[in-house]
């Protein structure tokens, strides 16, 4: 949490050299993107656990991380065994029937949604791959975008990680 901040403050201060500000809050270009440890190549996306992540366009580094699960091996044994569960810390978050997608969607979203309280920044550019146009509508429904009336930019890339990385 705390690198993930300091990168936040890194990037506004990028911003604020450059006059990127908009009603008085630094704006910049974040890359999106998420992963599952199951591949489906086209089909299935079953995966039970994805993350998703917003990184500094401009440091190549993390400002937001999301994980997702939707599974949980003691609650799973407890129910195929028919006995009481245990207290325990549950990682389980998310329902097991959603796809991979749409959860790294809303990993990404979350992101989104506390980056201001988290980093005070506006993300006016974002780069992501084809998937995640809800990345970009969680933007413009987020209240802190319509009240500056900040119009966001996606710009497509098929394949972001390789690209940042490079980049760093």
């Amino acid at each position: 949490m705390e690198n993930m901040k300091m990168t936040g403050e890194v990037e506004k201060q990028l911003a604020l050299e450059k006059n990127n500000i908009i009603n008085g809050i630094p704006y910049i270009t974040v890359v999106a993107d998420g992963s599952w440890m199951k591949r489906s190549y086209g089909n299935a996306y079953d995966s039970l656990s994805v993350i998703g992540a917003i990184i500094g366009y401009h440091t190549g580094k993390i400002l937001f991380v999301g994980v997702r699960n939707k599974f949980c091996t003691l609650c799973d044994v407890a129910e195929r065994k028919g006995v009481q569960l245990r207290t325990h810390k549950c990682y389980k978050n998310f329902d097991r029937n959603a796809s991979s997608t749409s959860i790294k969607s809303d990993a990404i979203a979350e992101g989104i949604k506390c980056n201001f309280e988290m980093h005070r920044l506006i993300y006016k550019t974002v780069v992501a791959d084809g998937d995640s146009s809800v990345t970009v509508r969680s933007l413009l429904i987020t209240d802190r975008y319509r009240e500056h009336m900040v119009t966001v930019k996606k710009i497509d890339a098929p394949i972001i990680c390789f690209a940042i990385y490079a980049k760093s």
